[in-house]
């Protein structure tokens, strides 16, 4: 983030309208491969969890790790 946030910072300088908004993974595949990787080291797989437990495990992790990654944002 801190390469893209220089470069915009240098074209407001040069006068140009530019907006860097950072964000976060809304697409879960991230977080997804984390919680899978986690199952792994269990021995299971997402296909073993079945859909409702596995949504389940990510938002239990999203709850867990969610403070440190905005936190990481800031």
């Amino acid at each position: 983030h801190t390469l893209i946030d220089a470069l915009v910072r240098r074209k407001r300088m040069q006068g140009f309208e530019a907006l860097y908004q950072p964000g976060m993974d809304h697409a879960g595949i991230a977080t997804q491969n984390v919680v899978e990787r986690e199952l792994g080291k269990e021995g299971k797989s997402r296909h073993d969890l079945g859909r409702e437990a596995f949504v389940e495990r990510v938002w239990q992790w999203k709850d867990e790790s969610g403070g440190q990654i905005s936190g990481q944002m800031r």
